[in-house]
Parts: structure tokens; C-alpha cells; sequence
């Protein structure tokens, strides 16, 4: 799947903008902290499906989907987990992307 982040982000994740230097990456959850007694459930791990530097213009950038029956990317319907490392402290950061495509809800698709 190839998503592309157009020229003149206004603002990619809430309280901050992108700067060149900054790494955006797609990723899939790979484990989760489950404490169904209390309704807690948190992402403990997750893994990069595809990622890129943004340079202060246009860039796609390719995700990866899953081999059939492996955990080595992205399955189909799947919820991208959008991140963003900073260049200039190397904060990681979880993104809220708006998205230009009518009905897409955010979702890996084959």
C-alpha cells in the first residue's frame, strides 16, 4: 500500500508540525497488555511496516504487508499505527492523520 504525504502539511500530529529530519513511520501492533478483569488493554509492542524522512516536500512511502501466515507486516483491514520520530530530540510521537481519501477509515488494504 503507498500512502503519500503531500507538500504544505499544515500539521501532521496534534500540538507539533513536521520539520525536515523527522521520520514518519507506518507501523502494526505486535503485542498488546491485556487486563480484561479492569477493561484495561495497551499496545506493548509494535514494528515498523514502512517509514521515510521527510524533507520539507511531497514524499510516499510504501507499506508492507504480512507473508501469508507470518507476523512480518501489515494484514489486511488491519489499523496503521502512524508515528513520528523527531529529528532534533528524537521523541517519539503517536500521530493523528487526516486523510484526503473519501470513506478510507484508516485501515491496511491488499
Amino acid at each position: 500500500m503507498s500512502v503519500l504525504f503531500p507538500d504544505g502539511n499544515p500539521g501532521l500530529f496534534s500540538g507539533d508540525n513536521l520539520e525536515a529530519g523527522d521520520i514518519i513511520f507506518g507501523a502494526y501492533v505486535t503485542s498488546t497488555l491485556e487486563q480484561p478483569s479492569v477493561g484495561y488493554s495497551a499496545v506493548d509492542g509494535s514494528q515498523s511496516a514502512g517509514a521515510g524522512v521527510w524533507t520539507g516536500s511531497q514524499i510516499g512511502l510504501a507499506l508492507f504487508g504480512s507473508d501469508n501466515g507470518e507476523d512480518n507486516g501489515l494484514e489486511e483491514y488491519e489499523e496503521i499505527v502512524w508515528l513520528v520520530k523527531k529529528a532534533d530530540d528524537g521523541t517519539i510521537y503517536h500521530a493523528a492523520l487526516e486523510f484526503a481519501t473519501p470513506g478510507y477509515d484508516g485501515t491496511y488494504e491488499d
